[in-house]
């Protein structure tokens, strides 16, 4: 039997096999432990084509604007999330390089091991597919922002997301100009003269990396 709480028991798009053929599955997945932060696990362009599934800690899916050396943070994949999925459908290079963010568990399956599942449960494929399509959309969304608004308004529009949308009163805790930075796309300078903009005109206070929103911010 699988463990109760096994990371591939947990995903929806395996959650039509039988507990032998996940039992199996896991007997076939590969334990890749990175003990800190900044360990790559591909790069994009990488012709790698294996499916991750994350056991414990976090992964960014990052892209790096050569011309201005800047990192751009397209998506964070926690415990029971998954990534790799693009590639192993596509069969193209890694379209993002994954990096660790703290001390990460992953669990590898191959492509040949991925392959006999799908073949035997070709419902997988369709959830995999739904997948791709809500990553499709996010991306969308953030070229959007991206097109649409200025960085002192994502850098609103990012606040007010990272609090959980509950406006006056929520608090985001711990998180650095650089990081806020990577996760909108653009420069530190320029999300920090944002920060000290969505202060003087009373949006926010902010104290000791805390950041507590005042009033609505002005996301439109």
């Amino acid at each position: 039997m699988m463990p109760k709480h096994s990371p591939i028991k947990e995903m929806s798009i395996f959650a039509t096999l039988e507990d032998h053929e996940l039992e199996l599955l896991k007997s076939k997945a590969v334990i890749q432990k990175y003990p800190s932060k900044d360990n790559i696990i591909f790069h994009a362009g990488d012709e790698s084509r294996d499916l991750y599934i994350v056991k414990s800690g976090r992964v960014n899916a990052v892209r790096y604007n050569n011309e201005h050396d800047q990192k751009i943070i397209v998506n964070t994949f926690g415990p029971g999330e998954f990534f790799g999925e693009l590639s192993v459908l596509d069969g193209d290079p890694r379209s993002a390089t994954i990096e660790t963010v703290e001390p990460t568990v992953l669990l590898k399956i191959t492509l040949s091991d991925l392959k006999s599942v799908l073949m035997n449960h070709p419902e997988i494929n369709f959830q995999l597919t739904k997948i791709v399509v809500g990553k499709l959309r996010q991306a969308t969304n953030q070229i959007e922002e991206l097109v649409l608004y200025d960085v002192y308004k994502r850098t609103a529009r990012l606040i007010d997301k990272l609090t959980g949308h509950n406006g006056p009163g929520s608090e985001l805790d711990k998180i650095t100009h650089h990081q806020l930075s990577e996760l909108i796309g653009a420069s530190r300078e320029m999300v920090s003269r944002s920060i000290s903009k969505l202060k003087k005109r009373g949006y926010i206070h902010i104290d000791k990396k805390r950041i507590k929103v005042l009033k609505k911010l002005p996301i439109r």
